[in-house]
């Protein structure tokens, strides 16, 4: 079981590292990138961005690992409410504060300029943590 699931986990970073390379490499012109926003109302942009984060296995999974590692064997279901409180209020400044930083024109402008390099930078993580676990490691 465990070898399947770091087959599965290799692979899915492996596919996060072509995904984040086409990205960098490919990418349409800067100028266009986050024109599937553009003509949304706040509650439509809001709704998009709040699915989009739901619907991400990455985003679940690493949730799902800070509450394991948070609760104790012995911690009972209110120690685990207040860990899963815990974490939602983490999780609402820190988008939050995305939000706030992003709304702004200059820090656009200078996402827009350096995203190849971002998504060139995550390819190479992910390509790297994927062999990794692919030969045994992690």
């Amino acid at each position: 079981m465990a070898w399947g699931l770091k087959l599965l986990g290799g692979f899915y970073l492996l596919w996060l590292a072509w995904q984040s390379a086409r990205q960098a490499a490919w990418a349409a012109d800067a100028a266009k990138a986050g024109q599937g926003w553009a003509g949304l109302s706040h509650k439509q942009a809001l709704l998009r961005g709040l699915l989009m984060h739901l619907g991400n296995p990455k985003a679940i999974l690493v949730w799902l690992s800070l509450l394991s590692l948070a609760a104790p064997a012995a911690g009972g279901g209110g120690h685990g409410a207040r860990v899963a409180a815990g974490c939602t209020l983490i999780a609402v400044c820190v988008f939050s504060a995305y939000a706030l930083l992003f709304s702004a024109e200059a820090a656009r402008r200078a996402y827009l300029r350096s995203r190849r390099w971002l998504h060139g930078a995550l390819a190479l993580a992910f390509a790297w943590a994927g062999v990794r676990m692919l030969r045994g490691g992690v």
